[in-house]
């Protein structure tokens, strides 16, 4: 299992809108308005990496691969929120 964080920064509402959805059926968690994190298999990994790059042309996305050293590592601040699976710690 992966545990990733992805961002993107996509500026046509349709393709936006479509990255949503593609990461939501992925199993990824929204973290934000544009940020999404999980834990996935490799093989989805993989897979999620085709998929966007068919959305991702002229905009950005960010796959980023935590450790699960790193993964616990994070903290959340204000009103973040635990979201379920996450490994995620909340201060």
């Amino acid at each position: 299992m992966k545990k990733v964080v992805i961002v993107y920064d996509i500026t046509d509402d349709k393709t936006r809108n479509q990255v949503t959805e593609q990461l939501k059926n992925f199993g990824l968690y929204r973290i934000g308005y544009s940020v999404f994190n999980g834990e996935i298999p490799s093989e989805k990994l993989a897979e999620i990496e085709r998929v966007m790059k068919d959305f991702i042309i002229t905009d950005k996305m960010h796959i980023i691969e935590l450790c699960n050293k790193c993964y616990k590592k994070v903290k959340l601040l204000g009103n973040a929120e635990i979201v379920e699976d996450s490994a995620f710690e909340l201060f």
